[in-house]
């Protein structure tokens, strides 16, 4: 092939052009040097230990609750011996078929629960969703989460 014919950005010799080197990136998100985990104004990051992770933690919670019902969700909670608030949830197939669905029903749920812990009492919760939020919009869901979380922190 001729040189006329030739892509011209093509080095023109036979050694390899030099690769370019990734740029420094000014984040939005800072990380912390220990465990990668976003660090958020006012110290409000989700951490593992404001969620209930294991059965036994959940089971505990399901034998003897107390409940609240704010449509479309039932929380269920009991109180812990720790000094925070931990949440669990369910949002089951049967009832939020779309798995895309149930994952923005959790981040809407995890957000706004990260939003409100600090008037939360120190409980062990379960966030249920019920039948009927397919019915509801994101924006609703998020003002009925904000009623439970009164409801919750006025019992």
């Amino acid at each position: 092939m001729s040189r006329s014919n030739a892509y011209h950005r093509w080095s023109q010799s036979n050694k390899r052009s030099p690769r370019q080197r990734p740029q420094k990136v000014d984040s939005i998100i800072k990380f912390s040097h220990t465990k990668h985990s976003v660090i958020t104004p006012y110290g409000l990051a989700f951490k593992r230990d404001y969620r209930l992770l294991h059965r036994h933690e959940f089971d505990r919670v399901f034998n003897d609750p107390i409940s609240i019902v704010v449509s479309p969700f039932t929380v269920l909670f009991k109180e812990n011996q720790l000094d925070h608030p931990r949440i669990g949830m369910v949002i089951s197939k049967k009832n939020v078929r779309l798995a895309v669905k149930r994952n923005s029903i959790r981040r809407r749920a995890r957000e706004s629960f990260r939003t409100h812990r600090s008037g939360l009492p120190n409980v062990d919760l379960i966030l249920i969703a019920r039948r009927n939020i397919t019915d509801f919009k994101l924006a609703q869901i998020g003002s009925r989460l904000s009623k439970l979380w009164d409801r919750l922190g006025a019992s």
